[in-house]
């Protein structure tokens, strides 16, 4: 994403990969419809750098989804650190305590 933001910053063009490989796609584009595009996909590189980042996969799951839709599968996400120790039972100390 930030490869196609930084050559989209050098010349707003979008050459269609086809045989008619010289119809840009972005021709047509007001200039409104240029910035508009420019900020979302500003706000999507933050948003997934903010993802990727985030050692809780259902939270940088969420954060996805605000941009790809219901299609991403959030539900599949598990709901937890990644980086925490899960343990079955809590810590015992085996050796008694001796008062001072």
């Amino acid at each position: 994403m930030k490869a196609i933001k930084y050559t989209l910053s050098l010349g707003f063009v979008c050459y269609r990969p086809t045989p008619d490989t010289n119809e840009n796609l972005f021709d047509k584009y007001s200039q409104l419809q240029k910035d508009n595009f420019m900020n979302k996909l500003s706000k999507l590189i933050d948003d997934g750098d903010k993802a990727i980042e985030n050692p809780n996969q259902k939270t940088a799951s969420e954060k996805w989804q605000k941009h790809f839709g219901n299609r991403y599968p959030c539900h599949l996400a598990n709901d937890e650190l990644e980086e925490a120790n899960v343990y079955e039972a809590p810590p015992v100390i085996r050796v008694p305590a001796k008062s001072a």
